[in-house]
């Protein structure tokens, strides 16, 4: 394949175009559907009145932490690298435990909105607080040009709801578009076993190799 059919490719086709332009849309509906109900009280707006579900909230979690940065990403160093990265997900799923069993249940029956006010109510000291701040801003900074713009709009819309909504539909799209890219990489090399046969050859099974 040269150069010239490669960019063929890669390039957006209708449908590409007809399925950005509905999620885009369906995202920014949601929004401002959201944003017309309910009143707009600092509760409301950043808590959604702490009356939501389970699961609206998880998915709308693992959509923030599961973004297209980490999609391509992680996929990309498998590939290049092998599978060294999989026991990252035993720390996760450690610190995910470690979150539920300790610091939950600590947090959330102060009804705070941050946890700022939780570090005021512990340590009375504004400088732990600034610093806890600063950092947090830093971060947001480094991580805002590659993940924000869908939950930004959907946030000055329609608050904190839109958001979950927002985030549980894409999480349908994110699964279902990773559920038929599996598919078809299974198809396009000859089923699972071809697959991990050429991964074996490929060098790229290392789980514990660092």
């Amino acid at each position: 394949m040269d150069e010239i059919e490669i960019l063929d490719n890669s390039r957006f086709s209708t449908l590409d175009y007809i399925l950005l332009v509905s999620i885009l849309s369906i995202s920014f509906i949601i929004g401002l559907i959201t944003s017309m109900k309910g009143n707009k009280s600092p509760e409301e707006f950043l808590l959604g009145n702490r009356n939501f579900s389970p699961i609206p909230v998880s998915m709308s979690l693992l959509t923030t932490i599961i973004s297209a940065v980490n999609i391509v990403g992680i996929t990309t160093e498998v590939y290049v690298y092998g599978t060294q990265l999989s026991p990252m997900s035993f720390g996760c799923m450690a610190g995910i435990a470690f979150s539920i069993v300790v610091i939950i249940p600590v947090i959330y029956p102060l009804k705070l909105m941050s946890i700022h006010e939780y570090i005021d109510l512990r340590f009375h000291t504004p400088r732990l607080q600034t610093f806890m701040m600063i950092i947090i801003v830093f971060n947001a900074h480094v991580w805002i040009g590659l993940a924000l713009y869908a939950t930004s709009l959907a946030l000055s819309a329609g608050g904190i709801r839109a958001v979950v909504y927002t985030d549980v539909f894409q999480f349908v799209v994110m699964s279902v578009g990773l559920f038929i890219l599996t598919i078809a990489g299974f198809t396009e090399v000859g089923g699972v076993e071809k697959l991990f046969e050429i991964a074996e050859q490929g060098k790229r099974l290392e789980f514990f190799k660092m």
